[in-house]
């Protein structure tokens, strides 16, 4: 017999009689957090069957409680506690089924052939009595004509009494081989008997309430009912298949992200949701949708019926969510609304774009109310280029944001290496989004704090709220991850004053400090105040206290990890890199990382390790402090700055001197050129170079997020151009080629001509 594995749910045996769900979660609550407390109960009198099951939040509260009340006394009763056997893992585990009350045992088939032999009873006096009435009708029918009625017709037969004493027969024979007498029937109630009528009726025309829905082609299915309507029942599961998958039995703590750390190990999840009550309470279901069908699948047969947080999970096919788009072919629709239509059915794409847009009038507009001023001064052309005076205002702006929500513990270079991320993989991006953060864009220099606030405030409860001074940009997080959902579907593109909004799902980690929510007499909204705590502290750029561990073993678990790096300092993590194999299953991939709450513990551990390596399930563990990196589409190869920039997306009618002046507000230009095509015009691209490689650092981090003549400037540092003897050589010999190449093909012309 092969010993349980190590689950969340334990196994309880001998409880006493009395005992019922809510003592004996009571009693097991000392060891840790008790999501599920059942006693098994008899289907017909409803008494205990002396065992029952306990789940508990983690696997590692469900150990400690396993070895604490095992072979201790529940009252008067000596309890035996084991790990619970999914019913896919009995086989395995060698485990095979003794009670009546169980499919498998002798008890049960014994009591069912007993049953059985009952029904067959009843079918063979029915039997009988059909036989003897068919002899006397045989009988009735060959006797002489003379004794025979002539004035019977014996073409006519009387169906409805034949059938109805036949089934008075039935049931009469039913009657008297039952075990129930009309003593224990109990009289109904008057709603009872009201509620069996409203039954009777709704059966009586099924096909009508079909055919309606079917020519009306709506779908009132709502997400509250999806107990009822949304699961696919058993039958149906092997007719019926989708990407969309329905989960109950949920533990009422679990949060959406648990969810799909589970669901994830078989594909890409789409998108996560658990349905909150009118208390914000879990409604103990949910539903997961996957990109497509093949990994749903995998995921039903490999996630129903397995133990997660104390209890057990029942996973079917749902129905497919319906999609809500905008006909194209509709008259009554004009083009522009055709298109805000489709943007906001695109709206939750993964697809990140400027994280620091600023509208050109909100950048004029905010520069004109500070310097008090009128609109028309800022874009007077007497006092210089316009475009560039605009370009510079902008970059302005954005350092100001950027400033601001660095300070507020936002981390703005996670956004920009999510957008990047997201460019180079052509809207397939791997980068993780945030479920609750919200980044707002595309606001008009006149928003109002309390305003926005409100508007998003009206979907559910706010944890944090930020608008930069420019009131050009604002991020936003909710509590519940439902909320937040609602608000981005409701709000995206829609008009907020005189524009709209532009929303947009910031990426995961992008908080650098933890928050402390206070009330505000705002209804629905909590505002959020940053702290300096080390415990909440999140990794900084540096990573001083993250240690990266290699080398580990295959069977190393974070609860070792744990326990090793527990003694240096109060841990905040532990993770180990895991990767799925080609049959569906999670395995680790030999590196992990260990997160201080402290920078000495860190430092501390990582001191230690280097004196001696640290040794783990057999294997010597290399430690290193963990080094976070961004991918900049702008930095060079071998991550070097130069004193030249390429700047490309310029404008065509952009001049030379529009660059200059633009470049040169951050220091003393070298050189400034523009490739230029036959016919005079430029290429779209320039070479800015200036004296020193720290000037063109600075313009470099100030103009990668401006605008030119409405055009988007994308800024890439330039090649050191080598003068070495060697790279001289394959120059000259490059001008070589295209040369003789060009005789070649003048000689040829020549030939053709005479």
């Amino acid at each position: 017999m092969t010993l349980p594995v190590e689950t969340t749910r334990l196994y309880v045996r001998n409880l006493p009689t009395y005992v019922d769900n809510a003592r004996l979660r009571a009693h097991f609550e000392s060891q840790g957090e008790v999501t599920d407390a059942a006693v098994v109960l008899t289907k017909a009198d409803k008494k205990s069957r002396r065992f029952g099951f306990v789940g508990y939040k983690t696997s590692d509260q469900a150990r400690r409680a396993c070895a604490y009340f095992h072979q201790t006394y529940f009252d008067s009763c000596k309890l035996n506690v084991s790990f619970a056997v999914p019913k896919a893992e009995e086989s395995v585990c060698g485990i095979r089924p003794w009670s009546k009350y169980s499919s498998g045992s002798s008890q049960f088939a014994a009591l069912h052939n007993t049953n059985e032999k009952k029904r067959k009873l009843v079918k063979g006096q029915v039997a009988g009595t059909n036989s003897t009435n068919d002899f006397e009708e045989f009988a009735e029918t060959m006797k002489a004509r003379s004794k025979a009625r002539f004035w019977a017709n014996d073409d006519v037969q009387n169906f409805d009494t034949n059938q109805k004493s036949e089934e008075d027969r039935i049931k009469a024979a039913e009657t008297s081989n039952s075990d129930t007498s009309e003593d224990t029937m109990h009289p109904l109630s008057d709603m009872e008997y009201l509620r069996s009528k409203a039954a009777k009726c709704d059966n009586k025309a099924p096909t009508l309430r079909v055919k309606e829905a079917s020519d009306k082609s709506i779908s009132t299915t709502s997400e509250p009912e999806a107990t009822q309507v949304d699961g696919i029942t058993a039958q149906n599961k092997a007719d019926y298949a989708c990407n969309r998958l329905f989960v109950r039995n949920l533990p009422f703590s679990a949060v959406e992200e648990d969810l799909r750390t589970i669901f994830e190990a078989f594909g890409k999840v789409a998108e996560v949701h658990i349905p909150l009550d009118e208390t914000k309470r879990r409604k103990g279901f949910g539903f997961v949708s996957f990109d497509t069908v093949s990994d749903a699948q995998k995921a039903l047969q490999n996630v129903d019926g397995i133990a997660f947080q104390g209890r057990v999970l029942y996973v079917t096919f749902a129905e497919a969510k319906p999609e809500i788009t905008a006909d194209p072919l509709d008259k009554n629709l004009s083009y522009r609304e055709k298109k805000t239509l489709e943007k906001q059915a695109n709206a939750n794409q993964p697809i990140g774009w400027n994280a620091s847009h600023i509208r050109s009038d909100a950048a004029v507009g905010t520069l004109a109310n500070r310097m008090g001023i009128a609109r028309s001064d800022v874009l007077s052309q007497e006092h210089g280029n316009m475009a560039v005076r605009l370009a510079l205002c902008e970059t302005m702006l954005v350092k100001e944001n950027k400033d601001f929500f660095s300070n507020h513990g936002v981390d703005l270079s996670a956004i920009q290496g999510a957008l990047l991320s997201d460019s180079k993989s052509n809207a397939k991006s791997d980068i993780m989004r945030s479920t609750t953060v919200i980044l707002i864009k595309n606001l008009p220099h006149t928003t109002e704090e309390d305003e926005l606030c409100q508007k998003f405030g009206t979907f559910g409860q706010i944890l944090k709220f930020l608008l930069a001074p420019s009131r050009t940009v604002a991020l936003i997080e909710f509590v519940e991850a439902s909320e937040a959902r609602k608000a981005f579907r409701s709000l995206a593109y829609r008009k907020y004053q005189h524009v709209p909004l532009y929303l947009e799902w910031a990426p995961l980690h992008v908080f650098t400090t933890k928050t402390v929510d206070i009330q505000t007499s705002k209804p629905g909204v909590v505002k959020a105040d940053l702290i300096d705590e080390q415990i909440g502290e999140a990794p900084c750029m540096e990573l001083r206290n993250t240690l990266c561990l290699k080398n580990l073993s295959f069977t190393t678990r974070e609860s070792t990890l744990e326990t090793y790096f527990s003694k240096f300092g109060k841990l905040r993590k532990v993770t180990i890199a895991k990767s799925r194999d080609k049959r569906g299953g999670i395995l680790s991939m030999g590196f992990g990382f260990v997160e201080f709450a402290d920078e000495n513990d860190a430092q501390r551990a990582l001191s230690a390790s280097e004196q001696s390596s640290p040794i783990i399930d057999g294997h010597s563990l290399r430690v290193t402090l963990s080094q976070k990196k961004v991918e900049r589409k702008t930095s060079d190869k071998d991550g070097k700055s130069t004193s030249k920039i390429i700047i490309r997306n310029v404008a065509f009618e952009a001049t030379v001197h529009d660059i200059r002046s633009l470049c040169g507000a951050f220091g003393q230009l070298k050189r400034v050129r523009m490739p230029k095509k036959f016919d005079g015009r430029h290429r779209g691209f320039a070479f800015v170079e200036f004296m020193t490689e720290q000037e063109a650092k600075d313009a470099f981090n100030s103009l990668c997020k401006s605008h030119l003549y409405g055009r988007h400037l994308v800024l890439e540092w330039a090649e050191e151009e080598e003068n070495s003897v060697e790279s001289l050589r394959v120059k000259a010999k490059r001008d070589l080629l295209s040369l003789s190449t060009s005789q070649k093909s003048v000689q040829e012309e020549d030939d053709f001509s005479e």
